[in-house]
């Protein structure tokens, strides 16, 4: 890294293809994008921003794949049905949930090992999908998830570099989210009436999922919409949180 710095005094724009793929495919040094945005308990004391930041990144090609092979078999209707903006909402907010359950697990404060990737959002996705079964009370559906899950935390006991601590953090924040913020499934009167030439708005593949005559509320316990104000107002509360997106953009022009 220190070599790559000193022949190439700034890497963007004229090198922005060589940082994108060595982000993406990753190498055995950290890229520089990935080495501004990465997430570790050393660095996040003074730059927060990498527990969200890092999830866009990923230490090799396998590493993508694998994770959008998981995204892949989460059924369409979670974006869909549920909508975009908690679909959005519960990824990202996972991504930080698992970033942070990792650092409450790194054996030290100061430990640099760089934390890439999207596990935790995609993790906390497979818990907005679980509450969603539970609620539709599909057993067998929220069943399926529980094993996927198992299975995610065997790869990372088999594997030294993967991060148990992010996948269940990222988990039980989907968990949390989906209780919070994601609908109720009630009983439809107009769609159960029989001869009903009622619209059904649901998505083919939601509706299965749901069953017949079911419908979801339009809002959770807690409006999504109040859950951004609250986090918007404690950003613009905090001159720390208030510079973080002058700092990313001033790191993604000069990533040295």
């Amino acid at each position: 890294i220190v070599s790559l710095r000193q022949k190439y005094s700034s890497y963007w724009p004229s090198h922005a293809p060589e940082m994108v793929l060595d982000s993406i495919w990753g190498g055995s040094v950290v890229g520089p994008l990935a080495n501004a945005f990465g997430f570790s308990a050393a660095l996040y004391k003074t730059q927060p921003y990498r527990a969200l930041t890092s999830g866009f990144f990923h230490s090799g090609m396998l590493h993508l794949i694998i994770n959008m092979y998981s995204l892949r078999r989460q059924p369409q209707w979670l974006e869909s049905g549920l909508g975009a903006p908690l679909y959005l909402s519960t990824f990202l907010w996972s991504i930080v949930a698992g970033n942070l359950m990792h650092l409450s697990h790194c054996a030290s404060p100061w430990d640099r090992t760089m934390c890439l990737g999207a596990s935790g959002g995609i993790s906390g996705l497979f818990g907005l999908l679980f509450v969603s079964l539970m609620r539709m009370g599909s057993s067998r559906g929220s069943g399926e998830v529980i094993r996927g899950m198992g299975i995610m935390m065997l790869t990372g006991f088999w594997f030294s570099d993967v991060s148990n601590a992010s996948h269940v953090g990222g988990f039980l924040f989907g968990m949390l989210n989906g209780i919070l913020c994601g609908p109720r499934y009630v009983k439809d009167y107009s769609l159960r009436r029989k001869n009903s030439v009622e619209f059904d708005p649901a998505p083919r593949d939601f509706r299965l999922a749901m069953g017949f005559g079911i419908m979801p509320t339009r809002r959770g316990l807690v409006p999504l919409e109040l859950v951004w104000l609250v986090l918007l107002i404690l950003g613009l509360s905090s001159s720390k949180y208030r510079e973080m997106p002058f700092i990313m953009f001033k790191k993604l022009l000069h990533p040295s």
